[in-house]
C-alpha cells in the first residue's frame, strides 16, 4: 500500500465532501452532524486487490465509498463465485453482515479506493441519542438493500440482453446521482466481472455488447461506457419490467 498520503486526503470531514448528499443522512442538525464525524473513521487508500473484509469476518462497520470502487463476492460451498454487488462512490458497502454479525460475502477493492468506516457500535449509540438519526440510518440501509434485491430478481428472470440494458441503465442513474455524466462513465469493473454478475457467458456479453454498438443503443469501449440512445435503454428495460 502506497504510505505517501496526504493527510488532507484522510481527514476531509463529511460535511465538506462532495458525496456528504449520497451517503449521510439529509437533514440532520448541526449537533448531529457534528458527533457524526466524530464517528466516523476515514481510512487510508486501499489498493487494487485487496480486501475491505473476507466472508465469515466479524462485522463491526458499516463502509462510505469514497473513491474508488468494490465488489461483493458470494462464494458458494462448493467454489463457485458470483458476484453479487458492484460499490461506488457514495454507496454503503457491508449490509451483508447485518443479519449473523459476520460478513458473508468478500468485498474486494476494484481500483485504489478509500471509504469512510461508520462503526457499528458507536453508531448504534448515536442512533439511541438521536431519534431523527436513527430513522434516517434504517431508510438509508433498507433503500440500500432493497435497491440489491430488486437489480438481483431483475437480473435472474430477464432476458441476456434485458439484463445487460438494466445494468448499463443502473450504472447511468447512479453516475448521475454522483454529480457526473449519466451519458458517458468509466467502468471499474472488467467484462468478465460483468458477465459474472450478469449471468452470462463471457462469449455472449461479447456478442451483446457488439449487437448494443451495431443497433446504436449503447458503446462500451474497454471500461468506458458510451449510452448512444437512453430512449433505446429505456424501453429495453420498461419492457422487462412488464
Amino acid at each position: 500500500m502506497n504510505t505517501s498520503i496526504k493527510l488532507a486526503e484522510i481527514q476531509a470531514s463529511c460535511r465538506q465532501c462532495s458525496l456528504s448528499e449520497l451517503c449521510l443522512p439529509r437533514g440532520l442538525t448541526d449537533e448531529e452532524l457534528t458527533d457524526l464525524e466524530k464517528v466516523v473513521d476515514q481510512q487510508p487508500p486501499i489498493d487494487k486487490n485487496q480486501y475491505l473484509y473476507r466472508n465469515g469476518d466479524k462485522f463491526k462497520s458499516f463502509y462510505a465509498v469514497k473513491s474508488g470502487a468494490m465488489k461483493s463476492v458470494f462464494t458458494s460451498v462448493d467454489g463457485e463465485e458470483q458476484i453479487v454487488g458492484f460499490h461506488l462512490p457514495g454507496e454503503l458497502v457491508g449490509l451483508d453482515g447485518l443479519n449473523t454479525k459476520r460478513h458473508t460475502c468478500d468485498c474486494i477493492v476494484l481500483e485504489r479506493s478509500s471509504v469512510c468506516e461508520l462503526p457499528s457500535i458507536r453508531m448504534e449509540e448515536l442512533c439511541r441519542r438521536y431519534s431523527g438519526l436513527h430513522r434516517a440510518m434504517h431508510s438509508i440501509i433498507g433503500k440500500t438493500i432493497s435497491e440489491d434485491q430488486s437489480m438481483l430478481l431483475l437480473l435472474a428472470r430477464r432476458s441476456a440482453e434485458e439484463r445487460l440494458a438494466s445494468f448499463l441503465v443502473s450504472l447511468s442513474q447512479r453516475s448521475l446521482l454522483r454529480g457526473v455524466s449519466g451519458s458517458e462513465f468509466d467502468m471499474p469493473m472488467s467484462m468478465r466481472d460483468i458477465a459474472n454478475y450478469l449471468g452470462l457467458a463471457p462469449e455472449t456479453l461479447s456478442r451483446l455488447v457488439k449487437k448494443f454498438d451495431k443497433t446504436g443503443v449503447a458503446r462500451i469501449d474497454k471500461r468506458r461506457a458510451i449510452i448512444l440512445s437512453h430512449d433505446k435503454l429505456n424501453v429495453m428495460v420498461a419492457d422487462c419490467k412488464h
